[in-house]
């Protein structure tokens, strides 16, 4: 596609329309080619941070103590994608759907429950915008061009 494209340092051809708009105003997709390895060595930071591996496991406890068992919301993300492909196949059997179904409401629910209580979402919030901010400080002079042309 031509977001994908548009990350080749030589991507001058290509991708129809989307592709022409990247082009003629560079912005975020291009600014993120450009610094994409710094990027990444960006989240693998914040992953890393041990003020977000306590936050996942604050939101665990949570989970455990209401009888599920997920080390963070990206590990129950993934179990719902598991399970929403068990219904895809099992799809024949409605009362195996059915009780899947309201296996999953449950999850999330407690998820969202969870999060509320632990004050998960907002305590990565706060913690990845300390990283961004530091990001777009160190890259500012990498960005700033970008951010002109997104401005008009």
């Amino acid at each position: 596609n031509a977001l994908e494209a548009a990350d080749l340092p030589d991507f001058k051809t290509g991708g129809g329309c989307m592709g022409d708009a990247l082009r003629k105003i560079p912005g975020v997709y291009a600014a993120f080619a450009e610094l994409r390895k710094e990027f990444d060595a960006m989240e693998d930071s914040f992953f890393q941070d041990p003020r977000v591996a306590a936050a996942n496991m604050e939101w665990s406890r949570c989970m455990e103590n209401q009888g599920l068992q997920f080390v963070s919301p990206a590990a129950l993300r993934a179990a719902l994608d598991e399970s929403a492909m068990e219904l895809q196949s099992e799809a024949d059997d409605a009362q195996f759907a059915q009780l899947q179904a309201e296996q999953q409401q449950m999850m999330v629910a407690t998820a969202h429950s969870c999060d509320e209580s632990t004050a998960l979402t907002a305590t990565l919030d706060a913690i990845r915008a300390v990283y961004e901010t530091e990001f777009v400080r160190e890259h500012g002079e990498v960005l700033k061009p970008y951010r002109k042309s997104a401005n008009g």
